[in-house]
């Protein structure tokens, strides 16, 4: 009990001492070579969290000589805090001579993070193991290693039986681009159970194919299983296909449906079509205002500038923040002289000035070298410091020669 008090008196009291440190003097009370372990374990947590490179030996010593398993899952933890060949090269060796499962999973989760084919070909062989944590953290780890031991994942997948295994080797293989198993994953969408469409929607929600939109229109409009619908949602907005668009806006029809796109749509990487965006152009609910202006900001959709410029103007604060946000992101005709009205408008907020300013100064340079002048009276005339400064980093932007 006393131990425990300890632990929590640690995690509660001296957290800000490591963190307001300047020193290694400075954290003398924590001594990595205490005769207690759950001393040597809290030592090991916070000395990690300082960033310092010069505790990597330690904690490789720590790692391949410490008695308890604890302390040594707590300093494989720590390694795996830095981005360092030394932590890296520890841990593939601790690996290979320790016996704890505990600890051996504390390793692979450290090496997780390090990018490097010689980690990768070891995730590879770990995908085999028999314990379900290093199988899953190796899988972690294969997602950036495209190519390396797909066709292993691809093997496997068939394999397997259970459900949350194939979904990790079927994401694994979509964000991977896996040619090779597109057909596999078609029947496995034609399948008559549930968990077979899973598997085959989290491959193709990461590489989208226009072949697939009848069955995801066939799950969006008939299924009952909401993760299902889920992810057939997610592929059908990732598909870059006539037919997808086509999809959309057939559904958009529908309040459920749009509300949802619209909260996807600016993280939507595909260039839809003006029939899609024009189906919600008219719409009056501000989430999908907001949506649709950062899409077209991210876009930089010099089309839909009267859309922009019509929001400026809104009497959602919202609405009106992602409006002279997109402003900024586009160079419409009439942006600079925009900005400016709102930015010398004194009447106004002066959030809405200061957004105005930031916008202004995220357009691009040759514009504001049009309107010099008017961004110097603009700076001239400011009498807020803030809004002063960016009004000074545009004029320079303006400035600047090629």
């Amino acid at each position: 009990m006393r131990l425990k008090k300890l632990i929590y008196f640690l995690f509660l009291f001296i957290s800000p001492i490591v963190a307001n440190a300047n020193s290694v003097n400075e954290l003398k009370i924590f001594k990595l070579n205490d005769p207690d372990p759950a001393v040597r374990k809290a030592a090991v947590f916070y000395l990690s969290q300082t960033g310092d490179p010069t505790y990597i030996p330690k904690f490789c010593e720590i790692l391949l000589n410490d008695k308890s398993e604890e302390v040594r899952a707590a300093a494989a933890d720590g390694l795996g805090n830095f981005d360092d060949k030394r932590a890296e090269d520890c841990l593939l060796k601790a690996l290979k001579k320790e016996k704890s499962e505990k600890v051996k999973e504390s390793i692979v989760s450290a090496l997780v993070d390090f990018d490097d084919k010689k980690v990768g070909k070891l995730m590879c062989k770990l995908v085999d193991s028999k314990n379900p944590n290093i199988k899953r953290y190796a899988l972690m780890a294969l997602l950036q290693y495209k190519g390396l031991c797909d066709k292993k994942i691809f093997k496997l997948l068939k394999q397997e039986s259970t459900n949350d295994l194939r979904t990790k080797f079927a994401e694994i293989l979509g964000v991977h681009q896996y040619k090779q198993a597109k057909n596999y994953m078609e029947k496995l969408l034609n399948s008559k159970k549930d968990e077979d469409k899973l598997v085959a929607l989290t491959y193709f929600k990461y590489y989208p194919t226009g072949d697939i939109v009848p069955k995801l229109e066939e799950i969006l409009t008939k299924s009952t299983n909401e993760d299902l619908k889920s992810l057939a949602f997610d592929a059908l907005i990732a598909t870059d296909h006539e037919n997808a668009y086509k999809l959309i806006k057939k559904l958009l029809i529908k309040p459920s449906f749009k509300k949802k796109f619209a909260l996807r749509l600016a993280t939507i990487k595909t260039n839809l079509p003006p029939s899609v965006i024009n189906s919600l152009i008219n719409d009056s609910d501000d989430i999908t205002k907001i949506a649709l202006l950062t899409y077209i900001g991210k876009h930089k959709l010099t089309n839909y500038c009267d859309f922009i410029e019509k929001n400026v103007y809104s009497k959602s604060s919202d609405v009106q923040a992602a409006a002279i946000w997109a402003l900024g992101q586009v160079d419409c005709k009439d942006s600079v002289k925009i900005l400016y009205e709102l930015i010398t408008n004194l009447e106004l907020d002066d959030t809405i000035r200061e957004n105005a300013a930031i916008a202004l100064a995220n357009l691009n340079p040759e514009e504001l070298k049009k309107n010099v002048k008017l961004i110097k009276k603009a700076y001239d005339n400011e009498i807020f410091d803030d809004i002063k400064d960016i009004l000074e980093k545009a004029l320079k932007k303006a400035q600047q020669k090629n």
